[in-house]
């Protein structure tokens, strides 16, 4: 749907999908807190709602949903800040053609045996 080597990296190409901050201005600050409306809004849906599945997992995206929602993030707002992460892993296993390998939890990293 997108050929990513028309992006300088994945900040710019979240922006095209709408799941970049956008300042929104008021009297006497600029808030960045709120993703931006614009961009490509189908994109953007299915990144969103395809994060939904890894809510509950115990894979890397469903731990960093876990980590937002302890923080205090409400579900939606926690889910679109994993399908901007799941986006930046998207973007560097198209840009380096080479599979995605998932990142060993706490768990296993503590169960491995340590080599000298």
């Amino acid at each position: 749907m997108v050929d990513v080597s028309l992006f300088d990296g994945d900040d710019r190409l979240a922006n095209y999908c709408g799941l970049a901050p956008a300042d929104s201005p008021s009297d006497t600050s600029i808030d960045s807190s709120h993703s931006s409306r614009a961009g490509n809004k189908t994109l953007k849906n299915l990144l969103i709602f395809s994060c939904n599945s890894l809510v509950g997992t115990k894979n890397h995206f469903g731990r960093y949903y876990d980590e937002c929602a302890s923080r205090g993030m409400r579900h939606n707002r926690a889910l679109k800040a994993v399908a901007r992460k799941r986006l930046g892993v998207i973007y560097a296993v198209m840009r380096d053609r080479v599979p995605y390998e998932e990142p060993p939890s706490d768990a296993d990293v503590e169960k491995s045996p340590v080599t000298a």
